[in-house]
């Protein structure tokens, strides 16, 4: 939900200031506890797998200013209680790496290296696209998808787009998000009318995209998130028209965002919450600017939230429940808020978000219900907490989706935590995890 953060999942990449900022004390930053590999043993034999600024937040404008908690981080890890990043007991893949992670409502899916599309989890809609309906706790191959160079994820639909520009989506489809014309779930692949596709972000029942004839967006248009003015699905892809052409795109559950540099963003659609960051709680059908944000190089939307990569740090606004803007609150904010300095990848799920800063401390935030911060415990958090580090390796990308997390690490290894009602961890099992669990070497 890189560019792009589903209402489910997001592909953010930033750069971020060169200094530490201080996180307020109360509630603040502190370290996790390692990660273990508590995955059993349920190995497929045979399944492959798959820039700098000040070092200020944005000011709150709209509550008091508060301090910042320190986000040093440790001088020393201690090997004996880290996991080493590619244990001997991990699964191995038979051919290729995984390259890049999506992580839908309660599923997910990895791009291998040699371009196929592997999902697990959650199958009632078709969202694996391996031809069944059946929940995948590991991986399973998606049908027809070769050469994949790029992924997406919504709540219940995923697409791949190929070196070609085409665009092939699966999974949900009532409101007519996979863009084929119709209103049938296709548990396959099938080609999208999008054409010359250079970037796609699925959202909760819309998906957007970069492309042949600009900015387009597809499916349920109820909210006004499909930002061409009306308030009604399409079945095909319609232009939106947002002032520039965007380098960042972000989908919610029913909004939408679009980003570049230098500009104040743009967003559109749901705003009960907030969620676009115009100082109101009004639909919008047509794209309005975010105040107090004047430019971003990232998004990344959770459900009825969104935050972005700015020159002077993260900013967030929308729905606040579970702490997920990060400002110590539970208040929600129609406002941008600053939270994080020093960024340089985020990621949102429903209600919480996952970010990297440039240390490479990995750091969450929000709903831990079901354990989706990976710090050992199940409370929620309203600042930004540092999940366990992973020694002699550095990260590839962060990945916060519906109620879980998953961090690709540079060797490519994959750990996840979180959420696991439906196998949506890939660990071959159903058992929620509140610290990392090795998927995948």
């Amino acid at each position: 939900m890189a560019l792009v953060a589903g209402a489910v999942g997001c592909e953010p990449v930033l750069l971020l200031g060169s200094d530490r900022a201080a996180l307020a004390a109360d509630g603040g930053l502190a370290d996790g506890p390692s990660p273990t590999d508590t995955r059993e043993d349920t190995t497929p034999p045979d399944r492959p797998q798959d820039t700098t600024s000040p070092d200020t937040t944005l000011p709150d404008t709209t509550a008091p200013d508060t301090s910042r908690a320190d986000t040093t981080a440790p001088d020393t890890v201690t090997a004996d209680t880290r996991p080493d990043s590619t244990p001997s007991d991990a699964p191995r893949v038979p051919a290729g790496v995984i390259v890049e992670v999506r992580l839908g409502g309660r599923f997910g899916c990895g791009r291998r290296s040699d371009g196929s599309v592997w999902c697990w989890g959650a199958n009632d809609r078709g969202q694996l696209g391996d031809g069944t309906t059946m929940d995948r706790p590991t991986p399973a191959p998606v049908e027809g998808v070769a050469g994949a160079v790029g992924l997406t994820a919504g709540a219940s639909h995923a697409c791949a787009w190929r070196m070609d520009g085409s665009l092939w989506c699966w999974g949900a489809n009532a409101q007519g998000q996979l863009g084929d014309g119709s209103t049938s779930d296709q548990p396959r692949p099938v080609a999208s009318r999008f054409t010359g596709v250079t970037l796609a972000v699925a959202g909760g029942r819309h998906t957007c995209v970069l492309g042949a004839g600009g900015l387009r967006c597809v499916g349920d248009g109820a909210r006004g998130q499909l930002g061409h003015g009306m308030r009604a699905p399409s079945t095909t892809p319609v232009a939106v028209a947002v002032g520039f052409v965007p380098t960042a795109l972000g989908l919610g559950e029913a909004h939408t965002c679009a980003a570049i540099a230098t500009q104040a963003p743009r967003c559109w659609g749901a705003n009960d919450r907030g969620q676009l960051g115009d100082g109101t709680t009004m639909d919008r059908s047509a794209p309005v600017a975010v105040e107090d944000v004047p430019g971003a190089t990232a998004l990344a939307l959770g459900a009825n939230f969104a935050c972005a990569a700015t020159s002077s740090g993260l900013a967030c606004w929308g729905a606040n429940d579970r702490g997920q803007l990060g400002d110590g609150s539970t208040m929600d904010r129609p406002r941008a808020v600053g939270s994080l300095p020093r960024v340089v990848e985020l990621s949102a799920g429903d209600s919480h978000g996952c970010a990297l800063q440039d240390d490479m401390n990995l750091l969450c935030v929000g709903d831990n219900r079901q354990g989706q911060l990976g710090v050992g415990d199940r409370m929620d958090r309203g600042r930004y907490v540092r999940s366990p580090s992973f020694p002699r390796t550095i990260f590839t990308s962060v990945r916060a989706g519906g109620g879980s997390s998953c961090a690709l690490l540079g060797g490519g290894t994959l750990w996840c935590w979180g959420r696991n009602g439906n196998g949506e961890l890939a660990d071959g099992t159903t058992t929620d995890r509140d610290m990392p669990t090795l998927v995948w070497r």
